[in-house]
């Protein structure tokens, strides 16, 4: 996407742009029409040819985004369309994002109890997206805010998905950050199970200090996460509850199946797992293996099939 600050979008005036990831772009923008504030804009190019019919898409997800009132998620302001770009807009948070915390913490290690806190926030918003047949699709850091350090602000959800419950599920453009991208995402198919593993990742993070699966470029990830065990996160911090560990692997299975059933689930284990009566069912450890979506070879394609084919009620 070609650079846009200096531009008019509809009424609003691209100051400058903030961050791009795939055919999104996230710009800090000020409305002609009224000043005295700034908005955050994320414009929208989908590919053309628009093989998942993006834009035929994109007016009934802003509609269910437009009506998600949740105290941890960032509200809508307005969208739009023109030419060839898409854009939504919402208020623009002045605090930092949690990406932007990690770069200043001082310590490799997040205390347990702050990370159990604010992975908690993030179930709460994201089991309510869900129940609302919205699946966010783009959980990282950079789409987190924090509110006085303490209280989370989830953003860019939405606005990119087909979700239907019962029905296969279509990634409609190509975004996001391949550490928290899950398994099935990475193959073309999200699914709520797919929030749940990006949830895991972070909580890995956060409490690591480092991803648990790391490498040079999206396909070297997604390789190691296919073929290698999750690594132990206990063996760097024994200072953290074993169970803490349990509900991590849980998360990060390579299988939706396997992951914890809703968000809401997750964070009751978390919160049980930091008291010590957490205990891991037998049946869900998974199998060991997996695959993306810009590297389309037949593997890749016999595997989706046979994710496709798992009688999972989440991902189907």
């Amino acid at each position: 996407m070609a650079e846009l600050a200096g531009m008019l979008v509809g009424d609003y005036f691209l100051l400058e742009c903030l961050a791009r990831e795939g055919q999104v772009a996230m710009y800090r923008a000020r409305p002609t029409t009224r000043g005295g504030y700034d908005v955050l804009l994320r414009l929208f190019k989908p590919p053309f040819p628009d093989p998942t019919n993006f834009r035929s898409h994109f007016a009934a997800e802003v509609e269910k985004v437009w009506h998600c009132h949740h105290e941890h998620l960032l509200p809508l302001f307005e969208f739009g369309t023109g030419d060839d770009l898409l854009y939504c807009v919402t208020r623009f948070p002045e605090m930092e994002t949690v990406s932007q915390f990690l770069k200043q913490q001082p310590e490799r290690f997040v205390p347990v109890e702050r990370v159990v806190s604010l992975a908690v926030q993030l179930c709460d918003a994201v089991q309510y997206l869900h129940s609302r047949g919205i699946v966010h699709g783009n959980i990282q850091p950079s789409s987190i805010y924090l509110r006085d350090g303490q209280d989370v602000l989830l953003t860019n959800h939405g606005m990119r998905r087909a979700y239907q419950e019962g029905e296969p599920l279509a990634s409609l453009l190509d975004e996001g950050n391949a550490f928290y991208v899950a398994p099935e995402q990475s193959l073309g198919m999200v699914c709520p199970a797919s929030d749940i593993y990006a949830l895991g990742v972070l909580l890995y993070r956060l409490l690591g200090g480092l991803f648990p699966y790391d490498g040079g470029s999206a396909e070297e990830i997604i390789w190691q996460r296919t073929n290698n065990a999750l690594p132990s996160l206990y063996r760097l911090r024994p200072d953290m509850p074993y169970a803490v560990e349990e509900v991590l692997q849980k998360s990060l299975a390579k299988l939706p199946i396997h992951r914890f059933a809703s968000a809401y689930e997750f964070a009751q284990a978390l919160l049980t797992a930091v008291t010590g009566a957490y205990t891991q069912d037998a049946t869900t450890q998974e199998p060991r293996r997996v695959q993306v979506r810009s590297c389309r070879t037949q593997f890749s394609r016999n595997h989706a099939e046979s994710l496709l084919a798992l009688p999972h009620p989440q991902c189907q």
